[in-house]
């Protein structure tokens, strides 16, 4: 008789607990995907990196999922998030250089939150995610919190543009939002900029990781800044690094932190994912260059990724498979009991946290990256990587369970492992070709660029 009390018992206890875990579920979920551009996931704390460079972010991860190894589809902002935004990697997508938009048939992320019910803001605060290249799709309110006034002139807008701190700006005008809004879920996509050189962080984060320091590098006007090069000594190759992580950590408490908090205040912590991710790396001379945009080593090509929603996703869980950017929409999708996008090729994740990911198909990563200087095409696998560099008319072979640090690359194709890499790579280049070949085009034209964005973007080395 007591064993089935306590079997009663026990099946009302966990009704209890099950009911408890649903109720707060009721309502749909709201979502705020945070981009936070040029972040290495090698300098987070969570990633394994021994400066305190993300005590907040760190925080998430131990408190949701962190992906180990998740790589974006390029190495600069504008194909990238673009890549986010649909599921669609860039040779489908399209957009692999400044003078191509986002067609207009295209379905975004926040075309499907807007479709079902949500408010749809986006709040961005570098120039490649102005609207000329289709960005506001499906957007209810798309914000511009760049910071360049077009009262100024030359050498001062772009001092006011790269010089300055968006973290803050961006971080009202959520709060603004989240103060005016009503009961309806929300979707916001909040890209943070300040990562991105300009290395300027304001006091104290400026001397917060080399307090010493008093040699002639700093991180203004990074790009034709004489005294960073190939081969420059290594105090101040440190030091520029310092600045970097000081620009990190100051994004994590100013932006981070304070949406946490904000949050908070308004009891939404326990019924919001928050997901965060990067849209590329950065190069710190390891293959003798500096910046993005240059290459498809894994320096730029690895982002972070952590979810977290309480309740959602489970406790401190770590996913090693390999990963890509254009497999986020879908995974958020699913967690918010959505349907997928007919088109997105990118596929959901969340079998990977829930199920176990030892048995699942491993997911290959097509990158490129396309500008005036450099036309490369790369496959990512597990186990190794193949790039082809178009202009120079060379294929490299890298291993990557002996060579993890990418610095010998193998150029002759006499190897059969070479030949095979390379069989996979065309062939998974000739389906993505073949499959944006199904796909309807409008083929919108992208208006001209203003000399104000002209210059703003050959500030950041991207424009000649």
């Amino acid at each position: 008789m007591k064993r089935w009390i306590l079997i009663v018992l026990t099946v009302l206890l966990i009704g209890m607990a099950l009911l408890l875990f649903i109720l707060p579920r009721s309502k749909p979920l709201n979502v705020v995907l945070i981009s936070i551009d040029t972040l290495r996931p090698d300098h987070l704390g969570c990633y394994g990196y021994t400066r305190p460079t993300s005590p907040t972010i760190d925080r998430l991860a131990r408190e949701g999922v962190r992906f180990e190894r998740a790589f974006s589809s390029t190495s600069w902002t504008l194909p990238a998030h673009l890549a986010l935004f649909t599921g669609l990697p860039d040779l489908v997508h399209r957009v692999m250089t400044e003078d191509e938009r986002l067609d207009d048939n295209r379905i975004t992320i926040a075309e499907i939150f807007k479709r079902n019910g949500y408010r749809t803001w986006g709040i961005f605060t570098g120039p490649f995610l102005l609207p000329r290249w289709g960005f506001d799709q499906g957007f209810d309110a798309y914000m511009d919190l760049t910071l360049y006034d077009k009262k100024l002139d030359g050498a001062e807008m772009l001092q006011a543009s790269e010089r300055g701190r968006t973290t803050p700006g961006a971080l009202d005008k959520v709060e603004d939002l989240l103060s005016e809004r009503k009961d309806d879920p929300f979707f916001l996509f909040l890209h943070l900029f300040d990562v991105h050189a300009d290395f300027d962080p304001p006091p104290p984060y400026d001397q917060m990781f080399d307090p010493d320091y008093s040699g002639p590098v700093n991180g203004i006007d990074i790009m034709n800044n004489p005294n960073i090069h190939a081969g420059m000594n290594l105090p101040d190759l440190a030091h520029l690094v310092s600045l970097y992580d000081g620009e990190i950590r100051f994004v994590d408490e100013m932006g981070i932190s304070r949406l946490m908090d904000l949050l908070d205040a308004h009891g939404l912590l326990e019924r919001t994912l928050i997901v965060i991710t990067s849209d590329h790396g950065e190069e710190f001379f390891e293959h003798g260059v500096f910046g993005h945009r240059q290459n498809l080593y894994d320096t730029t090509l690895r982002i972070p990724l952590i979810l977290w929603a309480p309740g959602l996703v489970p406790l401190g869980v770590t996913v090693k498979r390999q990963i890509r950017i254009i497999d986020i929409m879908p995974t958020v999708l699913e967690l918010c009991g959505l349907s997928q996008s007919p088109e997105c090729i990118g596929k959901s994740l969340v079998s990977y946290f829930t199920s176990g990911e030892s048995k699942k198909k491993e997911l290959p990563v097509f990158a490129e990256v396309k500008s005036w200087k450099r036309y490369h095409e790369a496959l990512r696998m597990e186990q190794y990587k193949v790039i082809h560099d178009y202009k120079k008319e060379e294929k490299m072979y890298i291993d990557l369970t002996s060579d993890l640090n990418e610095q010998n690359p193998v150029t002759k194709t006499t190897g059969i492992t070479f030949k095979e890499a390379l069989d996979k790579f065309f062939d998974i280049r000739f389906n993505l070709e073949t499959y944006k070949k199904t796909l309807i085009w409008s083929n919108r034209a992208v208006p001209e660029m203003d000399e104000e964005l002209r210059q703003r973007l050959r500030s950041l080395g991207y424009l000649k």
